[in-house]
């Protein structure tokens, strides 16, 4: 059941309650209905997939008076979306609270339109259905001391993310040498004695899962972001990387212990270790995250300018 309240025009008494208290409960789906003359206002608890909203206030008017809603738009600003299913999984959970008319989420700017009910729902009520999703919501706010905060706010995150690139490298690129090198064709690339996958089989995964776990500290959002999300059965792409990188890491981990225990033994080539795989993985995707940052800031800024000259070109219009 869905409960909306009204505002109702033209009560004078209260044979004008008992008619439009009679003419909305005749309406099939409607469960209770209940007006109050001193405030004006009607709350109407109805089955919302066989009455519409326009129903009851065409019932209103049929009785003689006029049903209003205090609708009221607000933008919010959305933390933490990294592609579609993250933008669907918001207008789902804000879509489901009752009083909301309409939601609307824009993954480029990351912001969220919502139009909605004041009488039946609060902006607290909306960054709650938010969080429920697994994302941060704020009230945007229009003055200029807090949009310079917000500009301040996403060049921080651009160079924690830039910082967060430059360290998984440092890590990475090691790891996929000793890893990969001596794959490659014509004899591969030289290691030192000590990390040699045949006779040092040990030393040489110990020295790549501690390779390994810096990045996977770096890249520890992508973890706490995605398994949070599929838990909430919203599952994004921040899911899909920290499941991947995840089944590479404990691959690579059983396969250490199993040698340390000499249950397996490398009779040829290297063991199959694929801790390579999982810091790559977050390395550039860290790595496509600050891009899409910087692309954001330029799009924000782009709408931004069009819309200062839009503004100007009425004035000058008007004038």
């Amino acid at each position: 059941m869905l409960k909306d309240t009204y505002n109702i025009e033209g009560m004078t008494c209260a044979s004008c309650v008992q008619a439009v208290e009679k003419s909305v409960g005749k309406l099939n789906g409607v469960d209770d209905v209940s007006v109050n003359l001193a405030t004006e206002k009607m709350d109407v608890s109805y089955d919302s997939t066989v009455l519409a909203g326009s129903d009851i206030e065409g019932a209103v008017e049929d009785a003689g008076y006029k049903a209003l809603k205090n609708i009221a738009s607000q933008t919010f600003e959305i933390e933490g979306m990294t592609c579609a299913s993250c933008v669907q999984a918001i207008e789902k959970s804000v879509g489901k609270v009752d009083g909301i008319q309409e939601v609307s989420v824009n993954l480029a700017t990351e912001k969220m339109d919502v139009s909605y009910d004041e009488d039946a729902v609060t902006t607290g009520n909306i960054i709650k259905a938010v969080q429920d999703a697994g994302y941060q919501a704020t009230v945007e706010s229009s003055s200029p001391t807090d949009a310079t905060e917000d500009n301040d706010k996403k060049q921080k995150q651009m160079k924690n993310l830039w910082i967060r690139f430059i360290w998984s490298a440092i890590f990475t690129l090691p790891l996929l040498y000793i890893a990969m090198g001596p794959m490659l064709p014509f004899g591969g690339l030289p290691l030192p004695e000590f990390l040699d996958p045949m006779e040092h089989t040990i030393t040489f995964a110990a020295t790549q899962l501690a390779l390994t776990l810096p990045v996977i500290y770096l890249g520890r959002s992508f973890y706490t972001v995605g398994f949070k999300s599929l838990f909430k059965g919203h599952p994004n792409m921040d899911s899909l990387i920290a499941i991947g990188t995840t089944a590479a890491l404990l691959q690579g981990i059983v396969m250490t212990a199993l040698l340390a225990m000499g249950r397996v033994q490398v009779d040829s080539g290297h063991p199959d270790l694929y801790f390579e795989s999982a810091a790559v993985i977050l390395t550039l995707i860290t790595l496509g995250k600050y891009l899409e940052a910087v692309s954001k800031g330029k799009t924000s800024d782009a709408i931004k300018k069009a819309h200062g000259t839009s503004a100007k070109n009425s004035s000058c219009c008007s004038e």
